[in-house]
């Protein structure tokens, strides 16, 4: 399976030809396959199928072309290792929620009253902890690719990252569109009570959507 490395740029103006002849230079330097097209509002799209040569031509538009304006470029492409990195995060995630389920939705009446008589106020701290764990990492992995300048590491890098191989692109965008479905019931609790404090919910007292 063959890997593709995109990268968009954006308002290249009368530099158009002196970055495509940039890139097709590192691709012929490096023998690698290379096309550019354009896209929509001023965005042009060049791919490389070799990582190493992407990476080249990123670090040149930013030190050539687009100086401190790097939101005008977006590398939409991983490496094997983030696609690790991202794997064993999403286990991470997913082991803690599995450890919150067993305790304090799956748990016995016996064990439940042994929680309570051991160390009641430690269970229910820690049943808060988890909660407000499992509402930052969901909101955090569904959170938008681009940030303003920052991209980060979510969902949707990884399905732009794949958009050409499928049936993973598939899997991915599915996998998006069902979780930002549940962050929708999620980010009532996220933006008032964990990634702020918002003042007038927390006098309140009240559970917020899905997140009780």
């Amino acid at each position: 399976m063959s890997t593709d490395y995109p990268i968009t740029v954006r308002s290249l103006g009368d530099k158009f030809e002196r970055v495509r002849l940039k890139a097709s230079e590192l691709a012929s330097r490096h023998r690698s396959m290379f096309w550019w097209k354009p896209g929509p509002d001023e965005w042009h799209l060049f791919v490389f199928a070799n990582h190493n040569v992407a990476i080249l031509f990123v670090g040149y538009l930013r030190a050539e072309i687009v100086g401190k304006n790097t939101e005008r470029v977006r590398a939409a492409f991983v490496s094997a290792d983030e696609v690790g990195n991202f794997a064993d995060h999403c286990v991470y995630i997913r082991s803690v929620y599995e450890y919150a389920r067993r305790l304090f939705a799956e748990s016995t009446d016996a064990e439940r009253e042994a929680m309570t008589t051991v160390a009641p106020h430690f269970f229910e701290d820690l049943a808060s902890v988890f909660a407000e764990f499992a509402v930052l990492a969901v909101c955090r992995v569904t959170d938008p690719w681009i940030d303003g300048r920052n991209e980060n590491f979510v969902v949707e890098l990884f399905a732009k990252a794949f958009a050409r191989i499928e049936p993973l692109n598939k899997q991915l965008s599915d996998l998006q569109d069902s979780m930002a479905k549940h962050r929708t019931r999620l980010e009532p609790a996220r933006h008032k009570l964990t990634a702020h404090a918002d003042r007038e919910t927390i006098n309140a007292g009240k559970p917020l959507g899905a997140a009780t």
